[in-house]
């Protein structure tokens, strides 16, 4: 099963991702600490400076999730990253997939919960490589509109399907924000990055043991670098840039 969930009902499913991504927010999108305002120099005036450094300060305002959060940082046991032994993309990508739902299946997550960082469209970027053109249309079928920016409630036999579409959005589409997902009620934050390797970070102690010797069981790879073995020259086909 796959629900659409608004932004707001995403970060309501798990405490431990909303504080992970409000945090994230701040400091990649907050204009005033991530390098984005303007000073006065050769090129701008204090003037123009001021009046684009307010509307950039006004737009984040906007667009940032207001949600009350609880405190991550001081609970944080740690990071670990898993990949698997395929070269082959497409072979790699349904290990990827089979494994993450067999996992989520023995770790009894009952939901996994997907969101971006930033509420921005998933539709926003087009991207004229095949696999990620059918990746697009996989979320339009699935109701996904033009405007649409929240987030993903996926369980079952939806679940490896699901990893297998957004594999190539996030492999590929260099324009969108991050996406990370968590278990429902889970106490760590997940993502799969343009390499293909899982990241996790762990909140609980518990659940992180938990996980690595589940992951160990069935075959997922502990890695200490974020390589993309599925890449000879280190360029990823069909990544774009384009909004």
């Amino acid at each position: 099963m796959i629900e659409l969930l608004s932004r707001e009902e995403a970060l309501a499913c798990n405490k431990t991702l909303a504080s992970y991504i409000v945090d994230l927010q701040n400091l990649l999108y907050n204009p005033s600490l991530s390098g984005n305002l303007l000073e006065p120099g050769e090129i701008y005036s204090q003037e123009e400076c001021d009046e684009s450094n307010k509307e950039m300060t006004e737009a984040y305002e906007k667009k940032k999730d207001q949600v009350s959060v609880i405190p991550i940082k001081e609970n944080f046991k740690g990071r670990i990253i898993y990949t698997f032994s395929e070269k082959e993309v497409n072979r790699y990508l349904n290990h990827l997939a089979s494994t993450f739902a067999i996992l989520a299946d023995k770790l009894q997550w009952r939901s996994v919960i997907f969101l971006l960082d930033y509420s921005t469209p998933w539709l926003s970027q087009k991207n004229d490589c095949e696999p990620v053109q059918k990746a697009l249309d996989y979320l339009t079928r699935l109701g996904v509109n033009e405007d649409f920016t929240g987030g993903f409630k996926v369980n079952g036999n939806d679940l490896k399907e699901f990893i297998q579409q957004l594999f190539w959005i996030i492999r590929c589409n260099a324009a969108l924000p991050y996406c990370f997902f968590s278990g429902e009620n889970s106490a760590f934050v997940g993502s799969i990055c343009k390499q293909g390797n899982f990241h996790f970070e762990f909140y609980s102690e518990e659940e992180k043991m938990k996980l690595e010797k589940t992951a160990k069981d069935i075959g997922m790879i502990d890695t200490k670098v974020c390589d993309d073995i599925l890449s000879n020259n280190g360029s990823i086909e069909g990544r774009q840039i384009i909004v």
